[in-house]
C-alpha cells in the first residue's frame, strides 16, 4: 500500500462499463487505473466488479479479487541517547506499527539482533552508533534508524619509573594511563616525547 492496479478490459460486444473497485470507489471508463490503500495491520482483499453492457441493454458481470498487503511502519527508541564510558548498555523499545512481522536489528558494531523486544545491549567501545531496525511481513517492509553516543571518559594520567640512578641514566617510562589516545611527556630537563612508553637518557646529575 499504496498499490496501483491497471485493469485490462477483455470484454466482448460491450458499449459501456461500470466498475466498482471494492473500496467504495467507482469508474466508467473501459480500462481504468485504481490505487488501493491498506492502513491496517492485516492484509486486505478487495473484490473488484465490472459490469459490461451492450447497445441493447444486455449486460454481464465479472469479479476479481485484489489483495493489498499491510504495510508495516518501523519505529523505535534507543535509550539512553548519550552516556559516558564505561557505561555502555542501551535499551531498545519497539514503537513499530506492524502486524505479524520479523525484526532485524543492526547494532552498527558488527552484531545483529532479532525479535521485537531484544535484551539490553552492551557495546564494547565508545563511539557513535547508528542502529537500524528492519521489519518485514514477507511482502512489505520498513526501516528505521536511531543514533546513540557513548562518549569516552576523561583520561587518567599515571606512569611508573625508576627514580634514582647514576648519571648518565637511561629511564624506561611506562604509562599506566587510562582512556588515553595520545601522550605528551615533559622530562623536566627540556626534553619531550609523544609516544606512550618512551625511553629517555639523563646525562647530568
Amino acid at each position: 500500500s499504496p498499490f496501483e492496479v491497471d485493469f485490462t478490459n477483455e470484454s466482448v460486444g460491450a458499449l459501456s462499463y461500470w466498475w466498482e473497485f471494492g473500496d467504495d470507489d467507482t469508474h466508467t471508463i473501459a480500462n481504468p487505473t485504481h490505487t488501493y490503500h491498506n492502513n491496517g495491520l492485516t492484509d486486505t482483499t478487495y473484490t473488484a466488479m465490472m459490469v459490461a453492457q451492450s447497445f441493447y441493454g444486455c449486460f454481464d458481470t465479472t469479479y476479481h479479487d485484489i489483495t493489498v498487503f499491510a504495510t508495516p511502519f518501523a519505529n523505535f527508541i534507543a535509550q539512553p541517547e548519550s552516556q559516558v564510558w564505561p557505561s555502555a548498555t542501551i535499551t531498545l523499545t519497539d514503537l513499530s506499527v506492524a502486524g505479524s512481522v520479523t525484526y532485524e536489528w543492526d547494532m552498527d558494531d558488527g552484531n545483529e539482533l532479532d525479535g521485537e523486544a531484544p535484551d539490553d545491549y552492551t557495546y564494547n567501545d565508545w563511539g557513535v552508533y547508528d542502529i537500524d531496525l528492519f521489519i518485514t511481513n514477507g511482502s512489505c517492509s520498513s526501516e528505521a534508524t536511531s543514533s546513540i553516543e557513548i562518549t569516552p571518559p576523561a583520561p587518567i594520567a599515571d606512569f611508573m619509573l625508576d627514580t634514582v640512578g647514576c648519571a648518565p641514566m637511561t629511564v624506561h617510562f611506562e604509562s599506566n594511563s587510562q582512556f588515553a589516545l595520545s601522550y605528551h611527556w615533559d622530562f623536566g630537563d627540556g626534553g619531550e616525547a609523544q609516544v606512550e612508553n618512551p625511553v629517555y637518557g639523563y646525562n647530568f646529575p
